[in-house]
């Protein structure tokens, strides 16, 4: 398998549609170069434009933004991951899936079934563990649960990373 440098950023946005993060995100991903970029707590088209402009030359990009098709209800945050065209073969549309998470135990996700250029396959999922306001106990619960699903769901992939915002452990 090919060595693969992830770089995963909860860039903290949560449910502000409308809020611009600061520039030096695109800066430092840049300068890092990773092969994989994975944004968690990722809001907004504006957003995404910015993100896109800035590394779809060099990144097959994909994304999540958490809301409702109406656009107006928000029910999770969103996720970006971006994978180097230099490394990866470019995913086919049913190689992406998008997840809202609006039961309970399931987090929000975004998957990419990849390729990479020497023709292994890999399984990229990207994730954000929702969290809630129920008594403490509670939201651990919940949290695990989230985890667990988001195992079971994808249990069919031999070979996968997920990276995100786990949330688990004191809020």
């Amino acid at each position: 398998m090919t060595d693969i440098r992830i770089l995963e950023w909860n860039i903290n946005q949560r449910s502000k549609e409308n809020c611009k993060f600061p520039s030096y995100v695109i800066e430092e991903i840049s300068h890092k170069n990773p092969d994989v970029i994975v944004l968690v707590e990722f809001k907004g088209l504006a957003n995404k434009s910015r993100l896109d402009s800035s590394f779809s030359e060099s990144y097959y990009t994909y994304s999540y933004n958490g809301n409702n098709n109406d656009n107006k209800n928000k029910t999770g945050n969103g996720i970006y991951i971006a994978l180097k065209k230099s490394k990866f073969e470019i995913p086919l549309e049913g190689d992406v899936t998008y997840e809202k998470g609006s039961i309970t135990n399931q987090p929000n996700w975004l998957r990419i079934n990849c390729t990479l250029k020497t023709g292994d396959k890999i399984t990229i999922i990207g994730t954000r563990i929702k969290v809630g306001a129920e008594v403490r106990k509670k939201e651990l619960e919940s949290r695990r649960n989230q985890i667990e699903w988001l195992l079971t769901e994808n249990k069919v992939f031999s070979k996968q990373i997920i990276v995100g915002d786990l949330n688990y452990g004191p809020s």
